[in-house]
């Protein structure tokens, strides 16, 4: 990983979140496609790097820890190409905060799209059609 970026809610700050996933097919749900992280404690949601397009609230689910524990922090690993002109795969990670055990979420070669990296990091990555 070239750059990782850790979540912050952009309402109030917070770096505690609980996680769901989303299934586009139920049948092949060994990997989910899509996250959204939930701010526990403003409640603000936001969709993992551009999980909003896969989300399906037909078939979600939530994250747990093996502890049990749902409360997180999350990072988003990104490989870049040569150029640092483009993201050429990412990965998304949860760390427990009762236990401290981590955890994948997934992880994606990006071969559709050019995406950005901004200075920002309030920004992150964005897609660019």
């Amino acid at each position: 990983m070239h750059e990782i970026r850790y979540s912050a809610c952009q309402a109030c700050g917070s770096a505690v979140f609980g996680v769901e996933g989303s299934f586009e097919d139920p049948e092949d749900a060994v990997i989910a496609d899509a996250f959204r992280r939930t701010c526990r404690p403003c409640g603000h949601q936001q969709y993992l790097a551009d999980s909003g397009e896969y989300w399906s609230e037909d078939h979600t689910f939530v994250s747990v820890c093996a502890c049990g524990e749902e409360d997180f922090h999350i990072a988003v690993g990104f490989s870049l190409y040569a150029d640092n002109m483009g993201i050429r795969s990412l990965a998304m990670a949860t760390m427990c905060l009762a236990c401290g055990k981590l955890g994948i979420l997934g992880e994606w070669m990006v071969v559709t799209t050019t995406w950005h990296c901004s200075t920002a990091p309030e920004d992150g990555c964005r897609a660019m059609m």
